[in-house]
Formats: structure tokens, sequence, C-alpha cells
């Protein structure tokens, strides 16, 4: 659902566990908000936009494409 973030995490090579893990996530709730069934929460947002070091911003990560 949010390819964009799912390309800028391959980008990274890391993996989705790996990334989750980086956020303080588990990675079963992390693939449940990527797929769309569950909601991101703000402080989640603010999160991932950090440790992209704010150069993306959560707009073009979450943008949703089905």
């Amino acid at each position: 659902m949010y390819c964009n973030l799912m390309n800028e995490i391959s980008k990274r090579d890391l993996t989705v566990k790996d990334f989750a893990k980086f956020i303080n996530m588990s990675y079963q709730v992390f693939s449940l908000k990527l797929q769309g069934k569950k909601n991101f929460f703000y402080r989640d947002i603010i999160k991932i936009v950090e440790f992209f070091n704010c150069k993306l911003s959560a707009d073009y990560l979450f943008e949703e494409f089905n």
C-alpha cells in the first residue's frame, strides 16, 4: 500500500523486519500497517521520517497506492 516507503526501505538494503526493529515496532504490527490493515499513529510517522533524516516528506513516504 505504501510503495514509496517500501522502496526507500529497500534502497537502504533493509528488510521490513529490520526496519520495524529500528523504529521500535514489532514486525507483525508494522506489516499490518504497511498493508493498510492498521493505521499508523502520528508518533510512528515521526519516527519513520526521523529515520530518513527528514530528507523525505511524510506526504511522499505515506502516499497511498492501491
